[in-house]
């Protein structure tokens, strides 16, 4: 009906239009998947912010104005609000948002002791030393009834310490035990474990146990102790650092070390409380990551990396996050920032004029409190999802926590909440790359002759039956191809790992000599032409090395490797060899992109015109001179682009990759051990990711830097195969 309405010429207008339009579609669809994949991940290098939200005068809101200044201040479940404690030990609840105080709560009733010390605990709890020896513990919070906002403290633990030219305290109820330390001027140290235990008659006893020890560092400055009052750590002016392990058989100090030439002037845990962070007099940041050395029990401090900023900016203050390994306070000229310590980068500054008493970052990380000296309290409003990123941490070397030396490590999870996520890219990058090379090192050779032998030697019967079972083979699916690799093949090749290495040696050697004594028109054969059926010869020196492998195999791991060559090899050689591994991974790669290389490379040089290869026999040549020399060059252009298919067919398989490679995130390009992809990545850490998260953008980003990789690849081999057609196109 079409052709009577249309004419010849609008009918091609408007294929011509249609074939346009979908072209045109298929681009843009290309180019919108790699627009949203840069979307998700962009926002990882966006540059933390930090904007004020309410700052007021804390000294004259709401309930008068107060006689004594605050000393610390805290967040509140509820989100904004916040709490401050003054010297006397008040605790002033403001409504953040409207600058208004909902209540004061003394601590104690006896106002007339100032504090000596006061702590804010991670839990929130305030603990407070008062001159008198008497020490508290309490829990703030503010209780909603019917729009009613009110305030409480909840005691935790009350205690007696000695006052006595007091310097340090600390005070924390963990695990049905109650820890109370304190050092005083004379260098003492007294602490005691205290926890109630029921007897069998049902009544409740208090057990003590108490210790004290004196200090060994002079005139130490600065105390550190983690949560669990099992690790005490001292600083003094000269740059030593002193620790101790505070057990229930009594102290034990681990170490002291000179750290530095100077002073050391704030001291703070990183999340997890293994690393410290120290900030020196100069301005130099060190971070320390204490470490078995000799392979015994004593603590050793190993610099991992330093950061240095201009002199004169030494913190005075330091606190850590909750939430992640970022490190924060405030430097000498009263500016605020906030540095991530695996990689030691500066992630955020925030200027500030007026010397700051103390400051606290909520839970979620999202709000920052500052006090300063004159009562004003600013609330800052934080913008930093992602601290965790940088260029150093996809794609450089770094000394992880408790790790022996820097490395590219790739660990997105544990299950530990002071883990630290190493999302180095470098190792699934050339575990992508390693992957594809040694497939395309196995398959490219076996494609490139098979297709030149049904090309240009075979039979059209022998052709029209194994084409198509060699297309049939890229049915299979790749689940099952990596599913009998990683079950089947693998044992099998660690068992007769000594047979294979020795196959392809024997397999040239006999093949050879089968050339000599049995080749097609000479030989045995000199009078009988096998023209066209060349492979059916071929069979027979394939099985002839399959014979050979296996009893030269036998017999010279019975006599020469102790019945098992792979534990030979680790014991000789240190080379450990793994089930799941690149060789397996290079077969079942090569196995799928073989029948995609194979075509193409055939039909490549199937379309060479008949006239170019009657010239050249005419002329003399045989007809393996005519393969070589006309028809492979003139099909070089559609060879080529034969084996980038195959390359990207290998660099994006993922199935394959994940059941058969181990999934081992390494870097390097051994054949004995395994590999983790890009690609392979994704698909076991996608199901993990929480969406908007950084390791959720992270794997965006892997899959965009596969995309560019595949781009960039497929781009310049077209290049060369234009190239090529273009050098060859006229013979």
């Amino acid at each position: 009906m079409f052709k009577k309405i249309l004419s010849p010429y609008q009918q091609n207008l408007i294929i011509e239009k249609i074939i346009k339009f979908l072209g045109i579609t298929v681009v843009l669809s290309i180019v919108g998947i790699a627009v949203n994949l840069l979307l998700v991940a962009l926002p990882l290098f966006f540059d933390p912010s930090s904007e004020i939200i309410f700052q007021f005068n804390s000294h004259k809101s709401g309930l008068g104005e107060a006689n004594n200044k605050f000393l610390k201040l805290g967040f509140l479940d509820a989100k904004g609000y916040i709490y401050l404690v003054n010297e006397q030990g008040e605790v002033h609840f403001f409504n953040a948002e409207t600058a208004k105080k909902v209540a004061v709560i003394p601590i104690r009733e006896k106002l007339l002791e100032k504090a000596l010390q006061v702590d804010i605990t991670s839990n929130g709890n305030i603990v407070i030393f008062y001159q008198d020896g008497v020490g508290k513990e309490v829990h703030p919070e503010l209780i909603d009834i019917n729009g009613e906002i009110s305030a409480k403290l909840t005691l935790i633990n009350d205690f007696k310490f000695n006052s006595k030219n007091f310097k340090f305290g600390h005070a924390r109820y963990r695990d049905g035990r109650f820890h109370q330390l304190s050092v005083n001027g004379s260098q003492q140290v007294n602490y005691e474990i205290s926890e109630e235990i029921t007897d069998f008659t049902g009544n409740s006893v208090k057990s003590t146990t108490t210790n004290s020890f004196n200090l060994k560092l002079i005139a130490p400055k600065l105390f550190l102790l983690n949560e669990d009052a099992t690790k005490l750590y001292i600083t003094n002016n000269t740059g030593f650092l002193e620790s101790w392990y505070l057990g229930e058989d009594g102290p034990e100090m681990i170490a002291s070390e000179k750290i530095a030439t100077q002073a050391i002037s704030s001291i703070v845990f990183v999340l997890g409380e293994v690393s410290l962070f120290l900030s020196l007099q100069d301005g130099t940041n060190i971070l320390l990551d204490p470490a078995p050395a000799n392979n015994n029990e004593n603590l050793s401090f190993r610099f991992r990396h330093s950061t240095s900023f201009a002199k004169g900016k030494n913190f005075n203050q330091l606190r850590h996050s909750y939430l992640n390994r970022v490190v924060f306070g405030v430097n000498m000229d009263n500016e605020i920032k906030f540095i991530y310590t695996t990689s030691a980068k500066e992630i955020l500054s925030i200027e500030n004029q007026l010397p700051i008493l103390d400051l606290r970052v909520d839970d979620y990380q999202e709000s920052l409190a500052t006090l300063a000296k004159n009562g004003l309290v600013t609330l800052y409003k934080l913008d930093m999802p992602y601290p965790e990123i940088s260029f150093s941490t996809l794609f450089e070397e770094l000394t992880y926590e408790s790790y022996p030396e820097s490395s590219y490590t790739w660990q997105s999870s544990s299950g530990q909440d002071d883990f630290e996520p190493k999302l180095s890219l470098v190792p699934l990058i050339i575990g992508s790359l390693k992957g594809t090379l040694y497939a395309m090192i196995l398959v490219v050779p076996l494609s490139l002759l098979g297709a030149i032998y049904l090309s240009q030697f075979a039979k059209p019967k022998i052709r029209n039956t194994l084409k198509p079972m060699i297309e049939i083979v890229s049915s299979v699916p790749s689940v099952v191809i990596g599913f009998l690799a990683a079950l089947w093949l693998g044992p099998r090749l660690e068992e007769n790992f000594l047979h294979f290495i020795l196959f392809f040696p024997l397999l040239a050697i006999i093949y050879f000599l089968s050339y000599k004594l049995f080749a097609p028109n000479r030989g045995l054969f000199k009078n009988f032409s096998f023209s066209g059926w060349e492979f059916v010869l071929a069979i027979i020196p394939f099985f002839l090395t399959l014979v050979a492998v296996n009893y030269l195999g036998d017999y010279m791991s019975h006599h020469l490797f102790n019945n098992n060559f792979v534990i030979w090899l680790y014991e000789n050689y240190d080379i450990r060899y793994e089930q799941q591994n690149a060789i397996v991974t290079a077969i079942a790669l090569g196995f799928a992109a073989m029948p995609l290389i194979f075509t193409i490379a055939d039909d490549a040089l199937r379309s060479v015109p008949e006239t170019f290869k009657s010239g050249s026999l005419a002329l003399g040549a045989s007809q393996w001179q005519t393969v070589w020399r006309v028809v492979l060059p003139t099909a070089a252009p559609g060879v080529f682009a034969a084996f980038i298919l195959g390359a990207s067919r290998a660099i994006g398989e993922t199935m394959i990759v994940l059941m058969a490679s181990g999934n081992t995130p390494i870097t390097d390009f051994s054949l004995f051990n395994g590999m983790r992809t890009l690609s392979a990545n994704i698909a076991v850490e996608i199901p993990e990711a929480p969406i908007g998260g950084t390791l959720y953008r992270t794997l965006f980003l892997s899959g965009l830097i596969l995309f560019l990789i595949t781009f960039i690849f497929n781009s310049l081999a077209e290049i060369i195969r234009h190239r090529l057609q273009k050098q060859y196109g006229r013979l």
